[in-house]
C-alpha cells in the first residue's frame, strides 16, 4: 500500500480533496443502518448537505466554524453532525471532540451508536493506490471513543447540569432548546472550545416555544448588530425529501385546500404530495393541532417559535409578513466645499438596516422610540438595556424600508433621527414625547416642525403647530391605542414588516397575568412601540410633498433633492 505522502503532488491533492469533501467522504467511507436495519453508505440528505456547505464556507474563510441550526423534526441533522465530528477528530493526533445530547437515554445513546457505526463500518478512502486509514481504536465504552494517537470523542448528557473543562476542538450540542438548566449548561459547554480557526461548534435544535437560551442564541445570530460568531441555518419541512406522501385523488385534495395550504403552494411551491404528508402528520403526530405542527415542522424560522405566554399581537397574521435580509450600514455626512452630502455607508454591524433606499418622489414616515435605559433582564444589573429605534415605512405602500436600532442616549438618537428623516425625503416623524430632553434635542436639530406628528387639540384652535404638542405622549390610556395601532398594522398589513428583529419582538410581546401588554422578561419591545408610532404617523401624515429643510443652517444634499428644489422654486444647481 502506498502512503498518501508518497503520492505525486496532483494525486496527493486529489486524495486530500476527496477527504475534505464531506459528501464524498461519507459516501465512500461511512455506513449507517437504514430504516430496514441494513448497513448502507451514508448518502447525505438535503439538510446534511446544507450543513456541510456552510461548514465548508466558514472553513474557506479561515474562521472558527460556529453554526446554530433551527430544524424540522427527524431531519437527520444529529447523524450529519456526528459524521462531521467523526471526520474532524480521529485523523489528527490529540484532537478532542464532544457531543452533548439533551438526555442520556435515548438521545445520548443514539449519538454514540452513530459514532460506533461509523467506526465499525469505516472503509479507507482510496485514490491512486493510497489510502487514508483510521488510527487504531483503543476504547469505545462508557460513551467515549479513543484512538491510539490520543484523539477522543465523548458523548455527554445535558442532564448532568453544569459542564466544565476545555481543550475541545469540535463540539456538537444537540436539541439545546430542551436542555435542563440550559443557561448554566450552555455557558460551560461553550467555554470548552476556544475561538480559534480549525475549531467547530454546531448547535442543533427544533424549537421549543419563545424564550430560553436556544431562542435567544438564534435571535442573536440573526441580529446584524450582534458580534456573535454564530451563523444561523434554518431547515424547514418543505426542504426535507422524506416529507411527502402519495396522493390517492389529486383533484379531491386540490378542491379541499384551506387558505394556509393554498398559501404554502403559492408562496413556498409546496406540492400536493407534501400537503398530503402535512395533513396526515397534523392529524396523527400533532393530534390535530396546527400550531404544534408549526413548531415541530416549521415552514419558516419565524413560524417555529410558538409564544409561551399569551400573545398580545396577531401571530398568525404576523407569519404572513415577508422577512427579508437587509443591507446594514450607517449614515455619514461628507463635506463638499460649502455643502455637506448625506450618504449611506455599508457596514455589516451598522445601526441602520436598509431594505430600500429613498426613491425620488416617494414619501416616508418614521416612528421613533427613544431609549430610556431600562434593563429588561431579570437581574436588572444593566446587562440588557433597551434600544433607541426609528422604524421607517413608505407612506403610500406601508413597506418597511429601513430601521435604526442602537443603544443611543436621547441626544445622540435625536441627531441621528433627524439625519434619517432628511435622508428619507424629509419623512413625517412621530417620536414618543415622554422624554422632554429627547424632544428638546430633536427641536435643536432644526428638523421642520410641520413634519412632526402633533397631538390632538381643540378643532377650533387655529394657532400654528406648537413644540409642546409634538410627538405621541404615552400614558396608561394612550398606550393601549398605540399597541392596537401596531396590531392593526400587522393584521391589515398597512405596514409590511421585513425585519426579523421586529418579528421576534412581536412574538415575545405578551399579555402578562396582570393584563398588561408588554415584553417577556429578558426581551425587548422597542421595535413594537416604534412600529405602532409609525402606523399612527402613516395615518396622520400630510399627502402634500414635504418642504426642504436645513440642518444646522447648512443645506444637506442627498438623493432626490433636485426634484424637491424644483417643487420649491429653487433653481440652484445640484451637482
Amino acid at each position: 500500500m502506498i502512503l498518501p505522502s508518497q503520492l505525486p503532488g496532483p494525486q496527493a491533492a486529489e486524495l486530500q480533496f476527496a477527504f475534505e469533501d464531506h459528501p464524498t467522504y461519507c459516501r465512500e467511507c461511512l455506513k449507517i443502518r437504514d430504516l430496514g436495519g441494513s448497513k448502507v453508505p451514508l448518502e447525505l440528505g438535503a439538510g446534511q448537505r446544507k450543513l456541510s456547505e456552510e461548514i465548508a464556507r466558514q472553513k474557506a474563510a479561515k474562521r472558527p466554524v460556529r453554526i446554530i441550526v433551527l430544524k424540522t423534526r427527524r431531519s437527520w441533522f444529529t447523524t450529519g453532525a456526528c459524521a462531521e465530528a467523526f471526520r474532524e477528530v480521529p485523523q489528527w493526533p490529540g484532537r478532542r471532540g464532544v457531543v452533548i445530547a439533551n438526555t442520556y437515554r435515548p438521545a445520548g445513546l443514539e449519538a454514540f451508536d452513530y459514532l460506533k457505526q461509523f467506526q465499525q463500518s469505516y472503509t479507507p478512502l482510496e485514490r491512486h493506490g493510497a489510502q487514508i486509514i483510521l488510527p487504531q481504536l483503543i476504547k469505545d465504552t462508557e460513551m467515549e471513543m479513543k484512538w491510539d494517537n490520543g484523539s477522543t470523542i465523548e458523548v455527554l448528557s445535558a442532564e448532568s447540569g453544569e459542564l466544565r473543562g476545555g481543550g475541545r476542538q469540535v463540539a456538537v450540542f444537540d436539541e439545546v432548546a430542551f436542555w435542563r438548566n440550559a443557561e448554566m449548561t450552555l455557558t460551560g459547554a461553550m467555554n470548552m472550545v476556544p475561538k480559534e480557526p480549525g475549531t467547530m461548534v454546531l448547535v442543533l435544535s427544533t424549537a421549543n416555544g419563545v424564550g430560553g437560551e436556544f431562542y435567544d442564541l438564534w435571535q442573536q445570530a440573526n441580529d446584524p448588530q450582534s458580534d456573535t460568531l454564530f451563523v444561523p441555518l434554518f431547515f424547514g419541512w418543505l426542504e426535507h425529501e422524506a416529507y411527502r406522501m402519495p396522493v390517492p385523488d389529486p383533484a379531491a385534495l386540490q378542491a379541499t385546500l384551506d387558505p394556509e395550504e393554498r398559501r404554502l403552494m403559492e408562496m413556498h411551491n409546496a406540492t400536493l404530495e407534501q400537503l398530503q404528508w402535512r395533513r396526515v402528520t397534523i392529524a396523527t403526530e400533532c393530534r390535530g393541532k396546527v400550531e404544534l405542527f408549526h413548531q415541530e415542522y416549521p415552514t419558516t424560522a419565524e413560524e417555529a417559535f410558538i409564544s409561551s405566554g399569551r400573545p398580545a399581537l396577531d401571530l398568525e397574521a404576523l407569519s404572513r409578513h415577508p422577512i427579508i435580509e437587509p443591507m446594514n450600514g450607517d449614515l455619514r455626512l461628507f463635506e463638499e466645499q460649502t455643502r455637506r452630502r448625506l450618504t449611506w455607508v455599508p457596514n455589516p454591524h451598522g445601526a441602520l438596516s436598509v431594505w430600500q433606499k429613498p426613491q425620488q418622489g416617494r414619501r416616508y414616515v418614521i416612528g421613533a422610540d427613544p431609549s430610556h435605559g431600562r434593563d429588561v433582564s431579570e437581574t436588572k444589573l444593566g446587562r440588557n438595556p433597551d434600544y433607541a429605534v426609528g422604524f421607517v415605512a413608505d407612506q403610500g405602500t406601508g413597506e418597511q424600508v429601513a430601521m435604526l436600532r442602537a443603544r443611543l442616549r436621547p441626544g445622540a438618537f435625536a441627531e441621528y433621527l433627524a439625519l434619517l428623516g432628511i435622508y428619507y425625503n424629509y419623512a413625517y416623524m412621530n417620536p414618543e414625547a415622554n422624554d422632554t430632553g429627547f424632544i428638546d434635542a430633536l427641536l435643536r436639530t432644526g428638523y421642520p416642525l410641520e413634519l412632526f406628528y402633533q397631538r390632538e387639540r381643540d378643532p377650533s384652535d387655529r394657532n400654528p403647530d406648537q413644540p409642546e404638542k409634538l410627538g405621541f405622549y404615552t400614558t396608561a390610556l394612550t398606550r393601549d391605542w398605540l399597541i392596537n395601532a401596531a396590531d392593526d398594522a400587522i393584521r391589515q398589513m398597512t405596514i409590511t414588516i421585513h425585519s426579523a428583529v421586529v418579528r421576534s419582538e412581536c412574538q415575545t410581546f405578551v399579555v402578562k397575568p396582570d393584563g398588561k401588554r408588554e415584553h417577556m422578561d429578558n426581551h425587548h419591545d422597542d421595535t413594537v412601540i416604534a412600529l405602532g408610532l409609525a402606523e399612527l404617523a402613516r395615518r396622520r401624515a400630510p399627502r402634500r410633498p414635504p418642504t426642504l429643510g436645513e440642518i444646522g443652517g447648512t443645506r444637506v444634499v442627498m438623493y432626490g433633492e433636485k426634484a424637491r428644489k424644483a417643487r420649491n422654486g429653487d433653481d440652484e444647481d445640484d451637482d
